[in-house]
């Protein structure tokens, strides 16, 4: 992490490098609640200039201003804090749980952490960690640390993929674990793993004692109605600034477009979603092609590439993100559109961070091959429970046609 100070201060006065803007980049865009406050981000940066305009140093933040900052973003915070989400039963308070299931239930058995709490916000990027192999145990204790200082303990935290943690990383989370929990028995924490080769996994073989079983099970028509009612937006939701969802056919800000071979329409349907949104919001909204291809996709290679797609560009306006998905990468993706899609932030091992924005549209254009049904059934698993449109061959639409005239 970088110092906060550049050489000594000058007599009297103390500053640290913090340039306005990165105060502010995007920190209304976690949750539902936290996105709340970015209506307030320009009277709360007139709050710091206030506080700074009579420094010498007009670039930077007073310690002073720096400090009022936070604590006004404390405060806008506070509803996120208290909202109380229901732990399944099943599970135990105080305790590191360890739910252990099939590859493609990953992802699902996570939801159904949250969706006790239909009415609630989904899962955040604060309260979940997705792992690789590239996780540090510095993330993973930070983890820790939040669910151990949660306010209340009114969330619940989680450790996904933890299979995936090198012998070192997971040893030592292990070890933080146990001292950051002691003489702590009302915290809420769950440890998901994947069941393939258990015999490899370190985290699977320590936890054995926390294994526990969920009692709720959900089916995927569940599934797609909590995510569902938590894509669609009201149009009217940021008064005059524009939404790009008002373009889907349910206002939706997650679309995917599907077919089961290539050359169905599928770009050309995101194509008119595009022209649409320019008619519609022409001069306050844009759109960037995302190519998702091989032969490696990580997550590094993802927050890049959406950086890069907006550069200078205002990204709290209305923007389509048109990722296009090769079929080759299709096993690497799901942790990614997890978290792109319903924690709304992904970061890369450089602590670069992108977060989306309420007024983003992320269309996914992708051909799931019969071949890859199995091969990656876990990413083909999650895109299932996504609104989706599903683009067919003229034969197959007057198959559909004449099976309706009976």
């Amino acid at each position: 992490m970088a110092s906060l100070m550049e050489g000594p201060p000058e007599s009297g006065e103390l500053f640290a490098p913090v340039p306005y803007d990165s105060v502010f980049e995007r920190h209304d865009s976690i949750g539902e609640y936290d996105r709340q406050i970015s209506a307030d981000s320009d009277e709360l940066q007139d709050l710091v200039i206030t506080s700074s305009e009579k420094t010498s140093a007009e670039k930077y933040l007073t310690i002073l201003a720096l400090g009022t900052t936070l604590q006004q973003l404390s405060l806008s915070n506070k509803p996120t804090v208290g909202l109380q989400r229901k732990f399944p039963e099943g599970l135990k308070y105080g305790e590191p749980n360890l739910l252990v299931t099939p590859p493609d239930k990953v992802f699902k058995t996570v939801l159904s952490l949250y969706m006790e709490s239909k009415d609630l916000p989904m899962p955040t990027y604060e309260e979940v960690l997705i792992c690789n192999e590239n996780t540090t145990e510095e993330e993973v204790t930070l983890l820790w640390k939040r669910a151990m200082g949660d306010p209340n303990h009114f969330r619940i935290f989680c450790l996904v993929h933890a299979e995936l943690l090198s012998y070192q990383v997971c040893d030592k989370a292990l070890k933080s674990l146990t001292e950051c929990s002691y003489a702590k028995n009302d915290y809420r924490l769950v440890i998901v793993c994947s069941d393939e080769d258990l015999d490899k996994f370190h985290m699977i073989s320590k936890l054995q004692l926390f294994k526990q079983q969920l009692e709720a099970f959900h089916c995927d028509d569940d599934y797609k109605q909590y995510l569902k009612s938590h894509f669609v937006q009201n149009p009217n939701i940021l008064g005059r600034r524009a939404l790009a969802s008002t373009i889907d056919r349910e206002n939706s800000c997650v679309r995917v477009v599907t077919s089961d071979r290539t050359g169905m329409g599928k770009s050309l349907y995101i194509q008119r979603m595009k022209e649409e949104l320019k008619s519609k919001c022409y001069g306050v909204s844009s759109d960037v092609i995302i190519p998702v291809h091989g032969p490696k996709v990580t997550s590094d290679s993802i927050v890049q590439l959406l950086k890069s797609s907006v550069g200078n560009k205002d990204t709290n306006q209305a923007i389509i993100f048109h990722l296009d998905i090769s079929p080759n990468v299709l096993r690497q993706v799901d942790s990614i559109l997890f978290s792109l899609l319903i924690l709304q932030a992904v970061s890369g091992t450089h602590g670069k961070i992108w977060r989306s924005y309420i007024s983003h549209l992320y269309a996914i254009e992708v051909s799931v091959l019969k071949n890859d049904i199995k091969f990656a059934k876990p990413t083909v698993e999650l895109l299932k429970l996504l609104p989706t449109v599903q683009c067919l061959s003229p034969r197959s639409v007057c198959n559909v046609l004449e099976g309706e005239r009976g």
